[in-house]
C-alpha cells in the first residue's frame, strides 16, 4: 500500500498530494521520511498542510525528524516555532539540538562607509543585518521552547546571554520575563 501512496506524491493536484502525504504519515515505513521531508522543503505552498498533518499523526518526535534533517533556514524557524506551541516534552531534545547547531550570531560590524552623505546603509550592511537578525529569531524560539516546557539545560545558555554585551541582554530580558510568567526555571 505505500508504494501507491509514495507514487501520489508526484500527482499535480495538491488535494492528491495532501491526502497521499496524511496517510503515508500514519505509517512506519522508512521510505517515508525522506520523501515527506523532501516535499515538505520542495513544496512551500502545501507546506503548512503537511506540517499540520504530521503533527497531529505524530507529533513532536515528527517534527523534530523534520527539523534534523533539513538545512532550509526558514523552515527550521517554522519547525521550533511548531515545537514550542506544541509543549510536548518530546521535542526538548530536539529545540537543544537545533539551539546547539544554530551558531551565536556574531555582533555587527561597524557599517560600510556611505557612497555619499546621507545615502544610508550599503546593501551588504542590509543583508548582513537580515541574517545576523533570522539566526537570532532561530535561536530565540527555540530557547522560548525550552523555557516554556521547564528544561534547565537552557540555564547556562541564558547564562551566557547575560554575560554577554551588546543585543543579547534585550533577547534575554524577554525570555526571563516569559520564564517568570510562566513560573519556569
Amino acid at each position: 500500500i505505500v508504494e501507491p501512496l509514495l507514487a501520489l506524491l508526484d500527482d499535480g493536484s495538491p488535494d492528491v498530494v495532501r491526502e497521499a502525504a496524511t496517510s503515508l504519515s500514519r505509517t512506519a515505513d522508512p521510505r517515508v521520511g525522506p520523501r515527506l521531508i523532501s516535499l515538505i522543503e520542495s513544496r512551500a505552498d502545501l507546506r503548512d498542510t503537511l506540517l499540520a498533518t504530521l503533527e497531529g499523526n505524530v507529533g513532536a518526535p515528527g517534527i523534530a525528524t523534520v527539523l534534523a534533517s533539513t538545512q532550509n533556514e526558514a523552515l527550521r524557524l517554522q519547525l521550533v516555532q511548531r515545537l514550542k506551541d506544541l509543549h510536548d516534552p518530546r521535542g526538548a531534545d530536539a529545540l537543544w539540538a537545533e539551539l546547539q547547531r544554530t551558531p551565536a550570531p556574531a555582533p555587527l560590524a561597524a557599517p560600510a562607509a556611505p557612497a555619499a552623505p546621507g545615502a544610508g546603509p550599503t546593501p551588504a550592511d542590509l543583508l548582513a543585518n537580515a541574517a545576523r537578525t533570522r539566526v537570532e529569531r532561530l535561536r530565540l524560539e527555540a530557547i522560548r521552547g525550552l523555557v516554556q516546557l521547564g528544561d534547565r539545560r537552557v540555564i547556562a545558555v541564558l547564562s551566557g546571554m547575560l554575560s554577554a554585551p551588546g543585543d543579547d541582554r534585550v533577547l534575554l530580558d524577554d525570555v526571563l520575563t516569559e520564564s517568570a510568567r510562566l513560573g519556569r526555571l
